[in-house]
C-alpha cells in the first residue's frame, strides 16, 4: 500500500517524527473495523519497531509476531522482527527473519545486505560471501552498505584460508561485481 511505503520511506530518511504522525494517521484512518486488522497490527508493529526507547524489545518482538501472523508473505515485518532481534541479542532468531525477509523480496538492497552481515557475524562466512555478492551485483553503484558488507565477507574468508566461493582470481570476482 502506498501509505506503508511512505512510512517506510520516512523511516529509512532518519524522519522518525513524520514517520510517527503518518502512522497514527493511518491508525486513525483504519478505525476498530475488522477487516483492517492487518493493517492495524502493521502500525503497531512498525510504531514499536521505531520507539526511541528500544528498551522493551520483548514487547516489540511479541507485537511484529503477532503482525506475522496476520500477514507472514510481509518482507518488511520479517526485516523488522530481524532487527528486534539483532537489538535483543538474539542473533539466530534476527538470521532467520532476515534470510526471509530477503528470500521474499531478493531485490531488496537493505534486506540482503542484512542478511549477509547476520551470516558474518554469525561466522558463516561462505554464505556471507556468497550473498554480499548477489547483494552487491544488484545494487545501485551509489549505495555504499553493499560495498562495505562484500569487502568484510571477502577478508574474513581470506584470513580463514578461503572458502569454496573463493575459487577463481581476484579479478574475476572483482569483473563479476562491477
Amino acid at each position: 500500500e502506498l501509505q506503508q511505503l511512505q512510512v517506510l520511506v520516512l523511516v529509512s530518511a532518519q524522519r522518525m517524527a513524520e514517520a510517527r504522525d503518518a502512522l497514527e494517521r493511518m491508525a486513525r484512518q483504519y478505525g476498530l473495523d475488522k477487516e483492517y486488522d492487518a493493517q492495524r497490527i502493521w502500525v503497531q508493529a512498525v510504531r514499536a519497531a521505531i520507539e526511541p526507547s528500544g528498551a522493551n524489545w520483548a514487547a516489540a518482538i511479541d507485537t511484529l509476531k503477532h503482525a506475522l501472523a496476520l500477514s507472514p508473505r510481509d518482507s518488511t515485518l520479517h526485516f523488522l522482527l530481524a532487527d528486534a532481534y539483532a537489538r535483543a541479542g538474539e542473533l539466530p532468531q534476527a538470521l532467520q527473519c532476515y534470510q526471509r525477509s530477503y528470500e521474499m523480496d531478493p531485490d531488496w538492497m537493505a534486506a540482503g545486505a542484512a542478511y549477509a552481515n547476520a551470516l558474518l557475524l554469525a561466522g558463516r562466512l561462505d554464505d556471507a560471501y556468497r550473498v554480499s555478492r548477489i547483494v552487491i551485483s544488484r545494487s545501485a553503484q551509489d549505495r555504499i552498505t553493499p560495498f562495505i558488507i562484500y569487502p568484510k565477507a571477502y577478508m574474513a574468508l581470506r584470513e580463514v584460508g578461503g572458502g569454496s566461493e573463493l575459487s577463481g582470481s581476484e579479478a574475476d570476482l572483482d569483473q563479476e561485481v562491477i
